[in-house]
């Protein structure tokens, strides 16, 4: 058994492969697994889980988390958020199909900083400061590498979860450590 977190892009995701037998002493297909386990998989705390028997050749342009994949495009964006929620509800309900679901990701945080260059400038704040500043609160800065007799553990600076839940939260961090 080998797991994953992250890879592809995708920050808010995990695999986890497991080996099984030779099927001469399991008696039963990687697809007859898959259907046991299925049913208990939504016990994990994550809010969705596929399974899908490893492939020997894969063919596609992608890894998904389905054996088949179905790719919608549009000339804008609006349209996809619009439709591919509504394409996506309508396969969940079509017969023989499991595991049905969707990379579009539509609920990430994002904001915008705009600031005062003349008023940072005189505070001695330039925008290499506060490009740093934000990194460290909200990027991947490792800090430190703690060492144990067995292992070593990458020490990873991060905000407090209650200033990045929502854009108001945010803007108090800021106006708290410019003070």
């Amino acid at each position: 058994m080998v797991t994953f977190v992250g890879g592809n892009g995708a920050t808010n995701s995990g695999f986890v492969y497991v080996a099984l037998k030779p099927l001469e002493e399991r008696k039963i297909s990687s697809s007859q697994v898959i259907n046991r386990l299925r049913p208990n998989s939504q016990v994990f705390l994550a809010r969705m889980t596929f399974l899908q028997a490893g492939q020997d050749l894969r063919i596609g342009g992608r890894q998904s988390n389905a054996q088949y994949q179905y790719t919608i495009q549009s000339e804008n964006l609006s349209d996809l958020v619009k439709w591919g929620p509504v394409v996506l509800a309508e396969m969940r309900k079509l017969p023989g199909f499991t595991d049905v679901n969707s990379d579009q990701q539509n609920a990430g945080l994002q904001a915008s900083l705009s600031y005062d260059r003349q008023t940072a400038a005189r505070l001695g704040i330039s925008a290499q400061i506060l490009d740093d500043t934000l990194y460290d609160a909200f990027g991947q800065r490792q800090v430190s590498t703690m060492f144990t007799s067995l292992n070593q553990y990458h020490v990873v600076m991060e905000v407090d979860p209650q200033f990045w839940q929502d854009p108001e939260g945010f803007e108090c961090h800021l106006h708290s450590a410019g003070k």
